[in-house]
């Protein structure tokens, strides 16, 4: 980036004022830092890069390189009217417009799959028993499972899991983690992501959502959604990945879906190694459009569940509401 903007004479603000790229995106690409740029902003960009000058490429992402060309199986959450939830459909379409050739599958197929086919599975181990089958083979093959999900409802659910329960509080829901203290404080503690539903908040954890003036509403909230890239699972021979993301809500687990879709996991390449599941926790905050959820920009991020700093951030944030939005976002 620096040669280009040599090469053009510009500064970030002219590249802001001449060419329409936000400045704030330049001057991260200056520095070597990643930015969430829009495909318009690097469409220019490849404009008016050169060969000799180029600084962007096109890769397949490294989590989708088993993939290519081959089809294959998806296995989607179920609902106990055997229906999928509109959310996890959606999820789905957008893989598929992202280039992926997926089939559906029933999920009592996924053990037999994992080591011979690219396997994606969409929505927790609360309605996809396909996910409580992956989660199952790397508590017993890969060292355990790190996550644990509580609902509010779990005592009407119609089937019994080793990764979900029931939560302690009603209206309250969460991802808890298992992960290890930075020395010399470490003991092996669990930490909880929480995420109050917006009907029925807990007064103890009011300061979670930002009340409208309508009763019972929120205007602003939190969601939080699990992702699970694991090459070569249960250490087979075969070259081939599972992918398994689902959410505390559909919206969480659109949400994922959408940063797949777009490439934004932050997910190393060197980070996925055979037979090394490798875990991302997206914190996604909301904001309500009428009776519409959409996403809100303030706060969103993906962590490494493995650090125990980024841990204990997102789960102090998620007692409050989502800050105020970046910039360059749809709210402003």
């Amino acid at each position: 980036m620096n040669r280009l903007l040599k090469r053009l004479g510009l500064n970030a603000q002219g590249m802001q004022d001449t060419h329409g790229i936000n400045r704030r995106h330049v001057a991260k690409f200056e520095r070597g830092e990643w930015a969430s740029a829009s495909r318009e902003e690097l469409q220019i960009l490849f404009t008016l890069s050169e060969p000799e000058f180029r600084f962007l490429s096109l890769e397949v992402d490294e989590i989708w390189r088993t993939f290519g060309e081959a089809v294959g199986s998806a296995y989607l959450s179920q609902r106990r009217n055997h229906t999928t939830r509109p959310e996890d459909l959606d999820a789905l379409k957008l893989l598929l417009q992202a280039g992926l050739r997926l089939e559906y599958h029933p999920v009592g197929e996924i053990a037999s799959h994992l080591e011979t086919q690219n396997c994606v599975v969409i929505g927790s181990p609360k309605n996809n028993p396909a996910c409580e089958t992956a989660f199952a083979a790397i508590a017993e093959k890969a060292g355990g499972c790190p996550l644990y999900l509580r609902w509010d409802d779990w005592n009407s659910a119609v089937r019994t899991s080793r990764f979900c329960g029931q939560s302690s509080a009603k209206g309250q829901i969460s991802i808890e983690v298992e992960a290890e203290e930075p020395a010399p404080l470490r003991d092996g503690r669990s930490v909880g992501i929480n995420l109050l539903r917006d009907r029925r908040p807990k007064s103890r954890l009011k300061k979670v959502d930002l009340k409208t003036t309508r009763p019972g509403s929120s205007s602003y909230g939190w969601d939080f959604g699990f992702l699970l890239v694991w090459r070569k699972p249960l250490a087979t021979s075969e070259d081939v990945t599972t992918i398994v993301f689902g959410g505390l809500t559909g919206f969480s687990t659109k949400e994922i879906a959408t940063d797949l879709n777009r490439g934004i996991l932050f997910i190393d390449t060197d980070e996925i190694r055979d037979n090394v599941p490798v875990w991302r926790i997206l914190c996604c905050p909301w904001r309500r459009r009428g009776q519409k959820l959409i996403p809100h920009s303030g706060g969103r991020r993906w962590i490494n569940p493995r650090d125990w700093k980024e841990l204990q951030e997102a789960a102090d944030a998620s007692k409050k509401k989502p800050p105020k939005s970046g910039l360059g976002s749809e709210e402003d």
